[in-house]
C-alpha cells in the first residue's frame, strides 16, 4: 500500500470513521490487489480502498448509496475485463466484516473493473 493512503487511511481510523477491523480489512484487500494486479506500473488501488472505507462507516450506519444507473451498469458489466472484476469483487466481498447492498457491490465492481481494465492496457 502506498505511504498516502496508508495516511489518508489512519486518518480515517483515527477520527473514528473506521475501525481497526475495517483497516485490517482493507490491508487485505490492497494485498490481493497488489498479488492480482500489480504488474502495471500504474496500479493504484486507493481509490477502491478509500471507497470501501466510506461503504464500510455508510452500512455500519445503515446507510444507503444511491443506486448506479441501470444503464452504467450495463455499459460496466459489458466491458470484456468484466468477468475477471466480478471474480476479484467476489473475492473482496467475502472478506468484508459488514454486509453490503447490491447497489454498494456494483460501485466496488465498478472501481475494481478500473483496476483490471488499467492492467490490461
Amino acid at each position: 500500500m502506498k505511504e498516502e493512503t496508508k495516511t489518508k487511511l489512519g486518518v480515517l481510523q483515527s477520527v473514528g470513521k473506521i475501525t481497526s477491523e475495517d483497516l485490517a480489512y482493507l490491508n487485505k484487500v490492497d494485498n490481493l490487489l497488489e498479488d492480482r494486479l500489480a504488474g502495471n506500473a500504474d496500479f493504484n488501488d486507493e481509490m477502491l480502498l478509500i471507497h470501501l472505507a466510506v461503504a464500510l462507516e455508510r452500512a455500519r450506519k445503515g446507510e444507503k448509496v444511491d443506486a448506479l444507473p441501470d444503464t452504467i451498469w450495463a455499459q460496466v458489466s459489458g466491458k470484456p475485463e468484466y468477468e475477471e472484476a466480478a471474480k476479484l469483487t467476489g473475492e473482496i466481498l467475502k472478506m468484508v466484516p459488514v454486509n453490503f447492498s447490491k447497489q454498494e457491490s456494483r460501485y466496488i465492481a465498478m472501481h475494481v473493473l478500473n483496476l483490471t481494465r488499467s492492467e490490461t492496457k
